[in-house]
C-alpha cells in the first residue's frame, strides 16, 4: 500500500509554463483526500515549488516540500506554520573553493539565500551578481524576483550571508558542457554537481539528493520505503525513483534515465502530454490492487 507519493515538478506535473493540468490536480486532491502524504521535490525554492498549486484551496497546506533538489525540506502547515524538517547546506570549505572558481572564471551565478522563518519554515531570496540572458529566462520560467549585486561574491566570501543550500553557475547554452566538465574534475567528491536546464550547472552538498530528503520525510511520518512511490523525468530524480518502493519514470525522459525501468520496481508512465502523471497515480496508487 502506498502511503507517500513524491513527485518532480517540471516535465512531470508542470508544463513548460509552470502549470499543472486539471487531471493532475484532480489526482493530487484525490490522493490527499484518501490520507496519502504528498511531497514535491524539485530544484526550485520552497515558494516557487508550491506556487503552481496556490490557487487550489488547501492542497499546498497538506504537502511536504523538498526544495533545492532536496537540500531543504519543510512539512505541511500545522498551527499556521510550516516546520523545517531537514536542511543540508554547502560545506564551508567546499564553498570557499567554489567561490574561487567563480572569481577566476568570471562566472555569472545565483546564490540561493535561505534562512529559518517561524511561519514559512524558510525565508528565501534569489541573489545574483548581474543580470544576464540566463537570469532573465529564470525570471520568466519560475517567476523569480532577483536582487542583483556586483559585490555579491565578496559578501559571501566574507561570511555575511553564510553557506547556501544551493549555488547555480550560469555559463549559457554554448558553454554549459565545458563548465560542467571542468567543475566535475575540480570538485570531484567535494560537491554535488549537475547540469540543469540547458544553460545551468548547479552545486550542492555532496550528501544531497532527492532520496535523502524523501527518506527524511518518510521517517517523519513513520512511512517505510516500500510504502513510497516516487515519479520524475530527470537524472536528478533517479535517487528517489530507485530508492522508493515503486519508482516511475515519465516517458519522454532521456534514454539513460529510462534505462532504469525494469517493469517491476521501476515503471514507465505515459508521456507528459498524455497525462502521464495522472494516469500513473490512478494505476499505481488510486486503484487498489493494481500495479502493487
Amino acid at each position: 500500500m502506498i502511503r507517500l507519493v513524491a513527485f518532480d515538478l517540471d516535465g512531470t506535473v508542470l508544463d513548460d509554463v509552470g502549470a499543472a493540468s486539471a487531471e493532475s490536480i484532480s489526482a493530487l486532491r484525490e490522493m490527499q483526500e484518501r490520507g496519502i502524504a504528498l511531497a514535491t521535490l524539485s530544484g526550485r525554492n520552497v515558494e516557487k515549488s508550491l506556487a503552481p498549486f496556490a490557487l487550489q484551496p488547501g492542497l499546498t497546506d497538506g504537502m511536504h516540500c523538498g526544495a533545492y533538489n532536496g537540500s531543504v525540506v519543510v512539512g505541511p502547515v500545522a498551527g499556521g506554520r510550516r516546520p523545517l524538517v531537514f536542511e543540508q547546506r554547502i560545506p564551508s570549505d567546499a564553498l570557499s573553493h567554489l567561490l574561487a572558481f567563480i572569481r577566476e572564471r568570471g562566472h555569472n551565478f545565483i546564490y540561493y539565500y535561505c534562512a529559518a522563518h517561524p511561519a514559512l519554515g524558510v525565508e528565501e531570496r534569489y541573489l545574483s551578481d548581474r543580470r544576464t540572458q540566463s537570469t532573465d529566462r529564470i525570471e520568466v520560467q519560475v517567476g523569480a524576483d532577483f536582487t542583483f549585486d556586483a559585490g555579491l561574491l565578496e559578501q559571501i566570501a566574507e561570511g555575511r550571508l553564510g553557506p547556501p543550500p544551493k549555488l547555480l553557475i550560469l555559463p549559457g547554452e554554448d558553454r554549459r558542457e565545458e563548465v560542467f566538465q571542468e567543475a566535475a574534475e575540480r570538485f570531484n567528491g567535494l560537491l554535488y554537481i549537475a547540469r540543469t536546464d540547458r544553460d545551468r550547472v548547479e552545486f550542492m552538498s555532496p550528501e544531497v539528493n532527492k532520496w535523502t530528503a524523501l527518506e527524511r520525510i518518510g521517517r517523519s511520518r513513520a512511512i517505510q520505503a516500500s510504502e513510497i512511490l516516487a515519479i520524475g523525468d530527470g537524472e536528478n530524480d533517479l535517487p528517489m525513483i530507485l530508492g522508493a518502493g515503486i519508482g516511475v519514470v515519465m516517458d519522454g525522459a532521456a534514454d539513460h534515465v529510462k534505462a532504469h525501468v525494469d517493469g517491476k520496481r521501476v515503471r514507465l508512465a505515459r508521456r507528459f502530454e498524455d497525462e502521464g502523471f495522472a494516469r500513473a497515480m490512478r494505476e499505481y496508487v488510486l486503484t487498489e490492487g493494481r500495479g502493487l
